[in-house]
């Protein structure tokens, strides 16, 4: 049985819309920082993923963009989080990734008896109000998470929020912006066209029960956001998706272990 979906949900750690446009066009100084559960690019489940989040973003009303469209697809493993500021923000800036990335990369690699599973076709809250993938089986990585948590921490003095890493979000209202408020008739729009490009491309109907899991291949991502985008409210003003360098990545295997890539 699949869980609520209203029971998932934790609102994103995300600025509010006059501060987004203050922040637009960060540079290399930009200190804004997070941990991702990411599908690996290239596999089905991404480019199934990549492809709903292109087509929804533009089609025509009652469906509009959402804060969920800003992103590509993953599941937050934390909040986003900042280095500590110096007076001398450019100077201190560059010294402040090498440690963090000194940090991550001195992180042995999460080991998972069980890898986290997309537990079922999309699901829509009691509210009508968002649409998400249910994820399970992150205790692991979650554990693994705290600790490397506590390592950034001790090497940087950032202050990092762990997430419930239970879902990935399809469509979503903006948790402080209350922008493009969703309706019911939005999100069910949304989770027609993520269930049938779901279904399409694992070859699924609506006859099979909805709580049977979808293979996927993840990858653990700590990226720095380089852009804040926006969601457009109107015709001449279009939906900007975030920017997101990635800073390392640790690639997990179909047997549990992973291999630490870093982002040269």
């Amino acid at each position: 049985m699949l869980p609520s979906a209203s029971s998932m949900l934790q609102p994103h750690s995300s600025s509010s819309s006059s501060q987004d446009r203050e922040n637009q066009g960060r540079d290399s100084s930009s200190q804004e920082f997070i941990l991702y559960l990411e599908v690996r690019p290239q596999s089905l489940l991404r480019r199934t993923l990549d492809a709903y989040f292109a087509t929804t973003r533009t089609l025509p009303p009652p469906a509009r963009p959402t804060e969920a469209h800003l992103y590509h697809p993953h599941v937050s493993l934390t909040g986003f989080f900042v280095l500590p500021q110096h007076e001398h923000r450019r100077e201190q800036a560059q010294q402040q990734q090498q440690q963090l990335k000194q940090a991550a990369s001195s992180m042995d690699p999460p080991v998972c008896a069980a890898l986290p599973v997309v537990a079922g076709m999309p699901i829509v809250s009691q509210d009508g109000a968002v649409v998400l993938l249910p994820i399970s089986q992150t205790e692991e990585i979650l554990a693994w998470v705290r600790s490397l948590a506590a390592r950034i921490a001790h090497a940087t003095a950032a202050d990092i929020r762990i997430k419930r890493a239970d879902h990935l979000s399809l469509a979503y209202n903006g948790h402080r912006t209350r922008i493009n408020q969703l309706t019911r008739d939005d999100c069910q729009v949304y989770h027609a066209a993520a269930t049938a490009m779901l279904q399409q491309a694992f070859h699924r109907t609506a006859a099979d029960p909805p709580d049977q899991r979808l293979p996927a291949e993840w990858d653990v991502v700590l990226y720095r956001r380089s852009h804040v985008g926006h969601v457009g409210t109107a015709a001449g003003d279009p939906t900007e998706v975030h920017g997101f360098e990635e800073v390392y990545r640790w690639m997990l295997d179909a047997d549990g272990t992973a291999i630490n890539e870093s982002a040269e």
